[in-house]
């Protein structure tokens, strides 16, 4: 696991969209809020805000719900679609050529987007 530099600590702190599960909507004064890095690239989770997303510790952690993003594909996708929503695809294509992002983000739409 990689860790989460300060500065982008504080800015996820500080931003009302990671006080609550992206997938539940259970907001951080009720449940715990981990901070799952969504995606990966070369060697190394990717730590930038939109690859990072507030899931509730039950559908986060490997001992969670039978649904948590570690323990279900199904989630882990829906998770990552909702990262690349988050994201500029026109910039991650610059950036890490290496993963076709857009194949990514139309196989997740096809999968969520009904």
């Amino acid at each position: 696991m990689k860790p989460i530099p300060q500065k982008l600590r504080n800015e996820l702190s500080a931003d009302q969209y990671y006080q609550q599960c992206c997938l539940t909507g259970k907001k951080a004064k009720d449940v715990k809020i981990d901070w799952h890095h969504a995606w990966t690239y070369g060697k190394g989770q990717i730590n930038e805000k939109w690859a990072i997303m507030p899931i509730w510790w039950k559908k986060h952690n490997w001992t969670g719900d039978d649904d948590s993003v570690h323990n279900c594909k199904k989630t882990m996708d829906k998770v990552k679609y909702l990262s690349l929503l988050r994201a500029d695809l026109d910039d991650l294509k610059m950036r890490m050529p290496k993963k076709d992002w857009e194949q990514e983000f139309r196989y997740l739409e096809s999968q969520f987007n009904k």
